[in-house]
């Protein structure tokens, strides 16, 4: 498209359809720019939960609609369920889960998880690898904490890994412990780490760099291990209507996405139970 528009000297309509970037254009980006990240929907669309600063430092959470841009202080990171209900308000204390907050992102609370808590039933659980357990800091380097959508549980992503928290026990999803230990290493790091919640709660998709994609059915903790189409998997998403799910793995501009029908993934488990194997 911008090729074609440039070829055609369509430039002013180009410049409307598409905005000029300023992110690789200016040197003064690290000094007066930040990076801004699209967090959730709320208030049926009319408003958008930003975040700004760079990843995995602390930065800032804004609401801002047609006419006004607040900050909400005190907040370091957001996340929203898949059915947009329930929000995740992360600050230096812990992680609250609030139901249909209002503008200022107050709303009833449904579930809150003190960092001590999570903190020490990780280094309980995995004393002796470094972990999530170990950041002095873990509001500021996560990059995606969504709640599910009964209000009640957490999955956490970070560079130590992906985490699945629930009322009373915090679980490292990925990297496997008992693998980073047959493998001599000493920490959960994992880079380019993601992760993604059904609508429905049944599932959860993720991985890390050097996975494969990965999806674990929540009501017996089944794994199931698909082959990425691309070097790298960096990103999971399921559809909105909760039959799909979708992983892509890139390799620099040469990534490829794939999708997976829900309904076969059962499937298949079916003929594995019914087979034995």
């Amino acid at each position: 498209m911008i090729q074609e528009a440039n070829q055609a000297g369509e430039l002013e309509k180009l410049r409307q359809e598409i905005l000029a970037a300023s992110w690789p254009l200016t040197p003064a980006f690290e000094e007066a720019l930040q990076a801004v990240r699209p967090m959730a929907f709320m208030n049926r669309g009319n408003e958008v939960v930003l975040h700004a600063g760079n990843p995995r430092e602390r930065g800032k959470i804004y609401v801002t609609g047609k006419d006004e841009i607040r900050l909400i202080p005190g907040l370091h990171r957001v996340g929203c369920s898949p059915d947009g209900i329930y929000f995740a308000l992360v600050d230096g204390q812990g992680i609250r889960v609030v139901r249909q907050p209002d503008r200022n992102l107050q709303g009833e609370e449904t579930a809150y998880f003190p960092w001590k808590d999570i903190q020490a039933r990780l280094k309980a659980s995995i004393p002796d690898l470094e972990c999530l357990a170990d950041e002095e800091h873990p509001e500021d380097i996560l990059d995606e904490v969504i709640p599910f959508g009964d209000g009640q549980r957490l999955l956490l992503v970070c560079g130590y890994g992906v985490y699945l928290l629930t009322a009373d026990q915090v679980d490292l999803v990925h990297p496997q412990a008992s693998e980073r230990s047959e493998l001599e290493l000493e920490d959960t790091i994992v880079d380019m780490a993601h992760g993604a919640v059904s609508k429905d709660g049944r599932w959860i998709a993720y991985g890390s760099q050097m996975s494969e994609h990965l999806l674990m059915d929540l009501t017996d903790k089944t794994v199931h291990t698909l082959g990425p189409g691309s070097s790298y998997p960096h990103y999971a998403l399921f559809s909105k209507d909760g039959l799909d799910v979708c992983f892509n793995a890139c390799h620099f501009y040469n990534g490829a996405t794939i999708q997976v029908s829900i309904a076969e993934v059962d499937r298949v488990l079916l003929r594995i139970r019914k087979n034995g194997r």
